[in-house]
This record gives structure tokens, C-alpha cells and sequence, in this order.
């Protein structure tokens, strides 16, 4: 039988996707993901690393996705290890034989492959992420780290950074403040060696990241709009400098925006960012 490898190729990475309607999601019959298929996380993880380099702010942490990933990660290094060393075992922990010498580094080549690709994207995507929490430092730590702590419901919102990136951001912000301090902040009055003083007029010294930055998106609901997103309080009105606390009004939507299925939108980072980290929109 004559088969192309192109063939091959696409029927492996070829995602399983249900056509049935998600009852968990508001959107309808949006894509229903199988966690459990490789290809599907995949998938996944390359839509993530998209939306994290293509946005100008940090976007929430999927957890359970980048474990899964790194389980399978390490899981392909043993692999690839025995495999080079002429044992492995089966899932029953029977040993198998060596293949033979053509084959065997035919599938090593193919495994060290899909290995190397995998890799590169949990590299950029986290080095994407550690970018964007030294940039706005400040920012993170005050409005998002801060409020999370103390809110009393953290455990049914997605995180926005992981232990170790809250850590990495406590760290960077105690040796920031310490290399201020011992450069010339002690010189300074108590008055004036705030980092996140925004009393003054010449800006916000806690400047978080462009939330007016246009971004490319596509719908993947069967229909999506942002009208509960609107910052629809007439006291404030654009360019705000916002409170503590879950949202700032920066990060409020402020047109109000509908699409369907399959089609694209360029538009502010603020209107479509509940989109994206909602599903119904992806970043292109």
C-alpha cells in the first residue's frame, strides 16, 4: 500500500475535537478539548505561547496544562535515555528487546524531535512571562499579587502567575529595592522613597503594561460580545488612574464589540482580553 508521510503526519497531529456543545462554557457550542491527548495540550500550549508573546499583558497561569506538559517532558526524557542505552520497559514494566539499529534511530530521531519542540515552547512561553513580570514589577506586585493574597475566594479564579513566578517577582522586587536604596533612596525624604507613589502629576510610578495595544483575534465561539466587560461607571471616564483591587478601570473595556465564529477582529488589548482569557478568542 503506497502512503504518503504527509498522511502519516497529519492523522497523528490531527486534534480530537468534539462538536458537542459546551454546557460549562456561556458561549454555547464552543471546542470541547480532551485534557488527556497529547496533541490536544499541544495545541494548547501553542495557542498560550501565541497569546502570551502577541499581548502586551500578562495573561492567567494555566496550571494544570503546563503539569501535564512537563509530566510528559520528563516522561519522553526517560524514554528517549533508555532507549539510547538498549533497555526499555513497556507500561507493565516488562523489559523489552532492542530494536533493531535502522529503526531504533529512526524513532530516536523522531523522539528527540518532537522533544526539541516541545521544550521550545515552554522555554519562550516562560521566558515571555518572566519578561513581562520584570518590566511592570511594580505593577503585578501591588494590584494583582497583593489582592489575590487577600481575597477570600483565590481558589476558584484561575491564578494569574504561579508560586514559582510569585516568588521570582517577590525576589526581583527586594533586591530592586535594595540597589535603590543603597544607590540614593536613602538620601532621599521618607516622603519621596515610595516605588508606587502615584501622588504626583508626571505619571504613575506603578505603570502596568499598554492595555490600548492592538491585538489581532479570532472567535472560536459560536458567538461572543463584551457588553457585561464595559466600564459603564459615570463618575470615571477614560484614562483613570484606578484603585486596588481585582480590575483597575484601565483594564476595563471601552467599546462595546460583537463577533461570530471564525471571524477576526482587530481591536484594543482592554476590549477582547476577557475574550481571550476566556476561550472564545484567540490570538493570532
Amino acid at each position: 500500500m503506497d502512503i504518503d508521510i504527509s498522511d502519516i503526519l497529519a492523522d497523528i497531529s490531527r486534534p480530537n475535537v468534539s462538536s458537542l456543545p459546551d454546557t460549562s462554557s456561556p458561549y454555547g457550542d464552543s471546542y470541547v478539548y480532551e485534557p488527556s491527548i497529547a496533541a490536544t495540550d499541544h495545541i494548547l500550549l501553542t495557542r498560550h505561547w501565541t497569546s502570551e508573546r502577541c499581548t502586551p499583558s500578562l495573561l492567567p497561569y494555566p496550571t494544570a496544562l503546563i503539569n501535564r506538559v512537563m509530566d510528559r517532558i520528563r516522561a519522553q526524557i526517560t524514554r528517549i535515555e533508555d532507549l539510547a542505552s538498549g533497555t526499555y520497559s513497556n507500561d507493565y514494566g516488562h523489559h523489552q528487546q532492542q530494536q533493531p539499529q535502522q529503526n531504533l534511530n529512526l524513532v530516536l530521531s523522531i523522539l528527540q524531535t518532537d522533544l526539541s519542540r516541545t521544550q521550545f515552547l515552554m522555554r519562550s512561553y516562560l521566558r515571555c512571562r518572566l519578561a513581562k513580570i520584570t518590566t511592570s514589577a511594580t505593577y503585578y506586585s501591588k494590584y494583582h499579587v497583593n489582592s489575590s493574597t487577600s481575597s477570600s475566594d483565590t481558589d476558584t479564579k484561575t491564578p494569574l502567575l504561579s508560586e514559582q513566578e510569585t516568588q521570582y517577582l517577590q525576589h526581583h522586587n527586594h533586591l530592586l529595592l535594595n540597589l535603590y536604596n543603597s544607590s540614593f533612596l536613602l538620601s532621599l525624604p521618607p516622603n519621596l522613597r515610595r516605588l508606587d507613589d502615584n501622588t504626583g502629576t508626571t505619571g504613575r510610578m506603578d505603570e502596568g503594561p499598554d492595555m490600548a495595544a492592538a491585538v489581532m483575534v479570532r472567535c472560536l465561539a459560536r458567538e461572543w460580545n463584551n457588553e457585561t466587560d464595559v466600564f459603564a461607571d459615570d463618575g470615571l471616564e477614560g484614562g483613570g488612574q484606578g484603585t486596588q483591587g481585582d480590575v483597575t478601570q484601565e483594564e476595563n473595556a471601552s467599546v462595546e464589540l460583537r463577533c461570530e465564529r471564525g471571524g477576526v477582529l482587530v481591536a484594543r488589548w482592554r476590549d477582547v482580553k476577557s475574550g481571550v482569557e476566556k476561550g472564545a478568542l484567540e490570538v493570532l
